[in-house]
């Protein structure tokens, strides 16, 4: 069995944005990491530049530069699973390449992305099938505050909070803003079935320009009645899109569970989820798309902690000190600065702790950052933390 892995941001793009890179590389390294445990052979792409430093940190039995996706593709892969911002259409441009070559792909068909991608076209799909925020094309005259998000986009990109919206309304949907605890969930859909891997307590920090998100915990450990509504919800909405492979959605719990947006691939939070799942996630895939096997539930077993610092300000990284950081156990991604910089705003690594309890998740963690920010002497102070 051969799979390959494509993670646009750090495997397919000519140039390297900074401040995704480490969230990108994290989940190609989670894949082909999985993978590879699982005895599967792994085929990959990587960034030429990202590649001369990073290329010992994947475990991938061929890893091609990114401009050679055609002999990555031409390797004869029995399967491929693609993660890509469904933004310019990139999700669905690399599917369909793919469903082209014949080769069967681990997630959502080419044809289904479009609505999935379209937080306009998903609202409308899921209304009256979920709870969802009061939505609008056009902003409404309200004196409320509300929460504009690009119609088309990934994660938190360009999440705003806002009581009066701004000028630039092209390509944006706006809706009601609610109250209370981000989660997010990982889930896997086969065809004629689901199930709800993990469910996530996001770490979100608000700021002047908008929400972004900087990490999760994993499992939420919310009353059981509520993780058992939040959950239903999920894996209605997944089901309801048509979903299919690991797919992610995105709730509110207020005094009720709302849906939120729904993302057709492998989410950050699955990288946390390898460190306390009791099964080879790529093995299950495998299993439940390819051999048509019933999806059984994994076990968690302990705490996972995801967090990703952000710089505050231009930061100067001195790159002879990048190779240190494979050493210490929680840091799971690396920077990548251009010219040995980082420009405020920018990711500074991904890190994950996990443990037994919460408290031993978060002592590896906090370890973990305090060696790396040693290394990259770079200062706390520098760090937005939420």
């Amino acid at each position: 069995m051969r799979v390959l892995v494509l993670e646009s941001v750090s495997g397919l793009h000519e140039r390297v944005e900074s401040k995704l890179f480490p969230e990108g590389f994290a989940i190609l390294r989670a894949l082909t990491g999985e993978f590879s445990e699982a005895g599967i052979e792994t085929v990959s792409t990587i960034n030429n530049n990202a590649g001369q430093k990073y290329e010992k940190w994947l475990r991938a039995d061929k890893l091609f530069n990114h401009d050679k996706i055609n002999r990555a593709v031409e390797s004869d892969p029995d399967a491929a699973l693609v993660v890509a911002p469904e933004t310019n259409g990139e999700l669905r441009t690399i599917t369909e390449k793919l469903e082209r070559e014949e080769i069967p792909v681990l997630g959502l068909g080419g044809n289904s992305i479009g609505v999935s991608g379209d937080k306009w076209s998903t609202y409308g799909r899921l209304r009256e099938k979920v709870p969802q925020p009061k939505t609008w094309f056009r902003p409404p005259d309200l004196e409320d505050p509300m929460v504009s998000k690009p119609r088309f986009g990934v994660g938190s990109e360009g999440v705003r909070i806002e009581s009066s919206p701004s000028e630039n309304k092209k390509n944006k949907i706006f809706q009601e803003y609610i109250e209370g605890e981000h989660l997010s969930s990982c889930l896997l859909l086969g065809e004629d079935e689901g199930v709800v891997l993990s469910l996530n307590r996001q770490i979100m920090r608000s700021q002047k320009e908008g929400i972004s998100y900087s990490g999760n915990v994993i499992p939420f450990e919310g009353p059981n009645s509520e993780r058992v509504e939040c959950e239903k919800l999920a894996l209605e909405a997944a089901e309801s899109l048509g979903m299919r492979g690991f797919c992610g959605v995105d709730l509110v719990l207020s005094e009720t569970p709302y849906f939120i947006e729904a993302n057709p691939r492998v989410t950050t939070s699955f990288v946390g989820l390898t460190r306390i799942v009791q099964k080879n996630l790529g093995e299950l895939l495998i299993e439940t798309l390819l051999e048509g096997e019933k999806i059984e539930r994994p076990e968690l077993e302990g705490v996972s902690i995801l967090r990703i610092p952000e710089l505050r300000r231009k930061t100067d990284i001195d790159v002879k000190s990048l190779e240190e950081l494979e050493d210490i156990p929680e840091i799971f991604a690396p920077p990548f600065p251009h010219g040995g910089c980082l420009e405020s705003g920018d990711e500074l690594f991904v890190s994950v702790g996990h443990g037994s309890s919460r408290e031993e998740a978060e002592k590896s963690l906090e370890e973990g950052i305090e060696k790396a920010l040693r290394v990259l002497e770079v200062d706390k102070d520098d760090i937005a933390w939420p």
